[in-house]
C-alpha cells in the first residue's frame, strides 16, 4: 500500500510509507506507534479486500492505493538451513506470498526450518535429485490470486513437506515419473489436482477438506 499525508504531523507528505507487512495469512501493522495508526481488517485475498485504517495526532487525509499484485521468482540458495534469512534466497529477500519459489539441485542445504511465525509463497517447484526436507513452523501457499490453484511442481527427486500446511486455493501437483512429494504434516488443502506419473503422497490423517483428482500422466 502507499500512502500519502496531508495535515498536522511530523511526516513527509513526499514520502510513501509501508502501511502493513503481509506474512502468511495475517497482516501487521507498521507504522510507528506515535502515529498512531490502527488496522482494522484483515488480509485481502488476492487483488479483493480493503485495509481501514484510523490516525491519531492530527492527522486529517490518508489516501491509500493498492498495488496490483505481481509474482516474484525467488532461488533457494542454502548457506544455511533457515527459511526465513534473507541471505539464503536470490534474490536477497525472504519470500512473501506472491512468490514462485524454485529449490535447486546445486544448494549445499536441502534440510530447511521455517522459524516461529511461519511462511508463505505462491507456488514451490522442486528440480534435485537430491530430497529436500522443509520443516519447522506452518507454509502457506497464497499467491497473486488467492482463490486460484497453487502449483507444486517436481521435475526430480523425492521431496518432503513436514510444516502444517495451508493453500488458500486447490493444489495443482505435477510430479514427472520417478520423482516424489509428501506431505507429511497437517494440511488444509480444499482439494489437490495431481498430473504426472510420479508419486504424491498426503500421510498425515490431519488433512481437511482435501478431495482428490488424478490427471493425465
Amino acid at each position: 500500500l502507499n500512502v500519502v499525508f496531508s495535515g498536522a504531523g511530523g511526516m513527509d507528505p513526499e514520502t510513501v510509507y509501508n502501511v502493513v507487512r503481509v506474512a502468511g495469512d495475517h497482516a501487521e501493522e507498521l507504522l510507528p506507534k506515535v502515529v498512531g495508526s490502527l488496522v482494522m481488517s484483515g488480509l485481502p485475498a488476492g487483488k479483493a479486500g480493503t485495509f481501514t485504517t484510523a490516525y491519531a495526532d492530527g492527522y486529517t487525509t490518508v489516501k491509500m492505493q493498492a498495488v496490483d499484485p505481481v509474482a516474484i521468482s525467488q532461488t533457494w540458495a542454502g548457506e544455511t538451513a533457515s527459511w526465513n534469512t534473507a541471505s539464503n534466497w536470490t534474490p536477497n529477500e525472504t519470500p512473501g506470498i506472491f512468490s514462485d519459489l524454485l529449490f535447486p539441485g546445486s544448494a549445499a542445504v536441502k534440510a530447511i526450518a521455517v522459524a516461529q511465525g511461519g511462511a508463505a509463497a505462491g507456488s514451490l517447484a522442486f528440480d534435485s535429485a537430491a530430497g529436500y526436507t522443509i520443516s519447522g513452523e506452518k507454509l502457506t501457499l497464497v499467491g497473486t490470486n488467492a482463490l486460484a490453484a497453487k502449483a507444486v511442481t517436481v521435475s526430480s527427486g523425492k521431496h518432503v513437506i513436514e510444516n502444517p500446511f495451508r493453500s488458500t486455493g486447490p493444489i495443482s501437483a505435477t510430479v514427472v515419473s520417478g520423482a516424489q512429494m509428501t506431505f507429511a504434516g497437517a494440511a488444509e488443502i480444499s482439494s489437490i489436482i495431481k498430473n504426472g506419473a510420479g508419486t504424491f503422497a498426503v500421510t498425515n490423517t490431519g488433512v481437511a477438506n482435501a478431495g482428490f483428482k488424478i490427471g493425465r500422466a
